[in-house]
């Protein structure tokens, strides 16, 4: 999940992930936004604290730690529940 410091940064094609990365990013949440019901802000800012919260858990595995991502399932948890337009 994690790449150490200056992987990316100190490389042309690093550079070139980070860009797509970013570009991906904006356009996402702006599709994101759009179709979102402004009805539903606090229910979904309410949820998305909940979620980072428990991704702050950190689980030992091995020498390293892990911890749990769940941004993705809060993702699909919001479409199917209902905050999608209809």
């Amino acid at each position: 999940m994690h790449i150490a410091d200056g992987v990316l940064s100190n490389s042309p094609s690093g550079m070139i992930v980070l860009g797509a990365g970013a570009a991906a990013t904006v356009a996402g949440t702006a599709w994101a936004l759009r179709r979102m019901d402004h009805e539903q802000v606090p229910r979904v800012a309410l949820c998305s604290a909940a979620f980072f919260v428990v991704s702050l858990i950190h689980i030992k595995l091995g020498v390293a730690a892990i911890h749990l991502v769940f941004s993705g399932l809060m993702g699909i948890s919001f479409y199917f529940l209902g905050t999608r337009k209809k």
